[in-house]
């Protein structure tokens, strides 16, 4: 959308933004297309200042980067505490109404309570066995929702006694709620052997 406005800056206060509460094209009074960012201030104020597309991409890049890497730190402590079997770790970040998809029964899980009863599942089977990493992490981010998917790889012991490990796809939905990041969805899964 294309706003027509003279090249000044304006003030204004707006409820709870991420840090780039928007980005969005403008037409100054020389009739000329530039971008503005839209950003708070330590006060709560935003404003609107022009700036050009090389700063634009640069300030997007930058609020990208950072909720990557606040994700990223989410799932090491995530995994963490899958290792220390510490459920109040497990079920930080994640919301009330979550549903996940699993390997084992049940086919899918929804709530926080139904969730939570999954891991007793994997801990029987896991038998402190410490090992739950996740490799080829990749992250997609916005200001407000996110994705990210990785190789699972845990160990545990099977009905027969025998020691077993295996890796797994795990995909991941998260939004931001009062400006943290929560898991509303996960999705573990397998290949068919058929």
């Amino acid at each position: 959308m294309v706003d027509s406005l003279s090249n000044r800056k304006l003030y204004g206060i707006i409820a709870i933004l991420p840090n780039v509460a928007a980005n969005r094209r403008i037409l100054n009074s020389d009739q000329k297309v530039v971008n503005i960012l839209l950003y708070k201030s330590v006060t709560q104020l935003i404003y609107c200042q022009y700036i050009s597309e090389r700063d634009t991409l640069f300030l997007m890049n930058n609020m990208i980067n950072q909720n990557k890497a606040q994700i990223q730190d989410l799932i090491e402590k995530w995994a963490k505490a899958v290792r220390d079997e510490d459920m109040d770790g497990i079920l930080a970040h994640h919301a009330e109404d979550i549903v996940m998809f699993d390997v084992p029964p049940p086919f899918q899980s929804k709530g926080i309570d139904a969730y939570k009863k999954t891991w007793g599942i994997f801990f029987s089977w896991a038998k402190e066995s410490k090992i739950f990493n996740i490799t080829e992490l990749e992250i997609t981010a916005s200001d407000t929702v996110a994705f990210w998917h990785g190789i699972g790889h845990c160990a545990g012991t099977n009905a027969n006694g025998e020691k077993e490990t295996f890796a797994f796809r795990l995909t991941v939905g998260m939004q931001t709620i009062n400006k943290q990041w929560i898991i509303t969805h996960e999705h573990h899964s397998l290949p068919s052997d058929e």
